[in-house]
């Protein structure tokens, strides 16, 4: 489990979600004390980070079901989008002019992440499948 590269990408990915819930997303220029954006105030995209985190987090323990650890990880890039276009949404009254931040943009490291964890999934089902024809 530890040893493929997936898992550490998984891991990343649950880490990068629970950054994205923490960090401000943004801070709104009109206010006088800078409000920042944070998602844990916001309970739609709590929800949606909390699955941000749990999804990759449950595929690492499905390492032996590698078609369901792939549509795993395939729901999270999902969740990904919404919780980027929720934030959106949030800011569309400001966005030119918010002041964007790290945690706006962990979103897409996230998004990133996934994606080579999938490379990395569909790499040992390819080499299981080798093995197979091999037996």
């Amino acid at each position: 489990m530890i040893q493929r590269i997936q898992t550490v990408y998984l891991v990343l990915a649950a880490l990068m979600a629970l950054l994205c819930m923490f960090l401000p997303l943004g801070f709104l220029p009109d206010e006088p004390t800078r409000d920042a954006v944070l998602a844990r105030e916001n309970l739609a995209l709590l929800a949606i980070g909390l699955v941000m985190v749990s999804l990759p987090l449950g595929a690492v323990f499905l390492y032996a079901k590698r078609p369901v650890q792939l549509r795993m990880v395939f729901a999270g890039l999902l969740a990904v989008m919404a919780f980027a276009g929720l934030v959106l949404v949030e800011l569309a009254r400001y966005l030119s002019e918010v002041i964007w931040t790290v945690g706006s943009f962990l979103p897409i490291v996230y998004a990133l992440v996934l994606a080579l964890a999938i490379r990395g999934i569909r790499h040992d089902e390819h080499l299981v499948r080798s093995m197979d024809r091999l037996r």
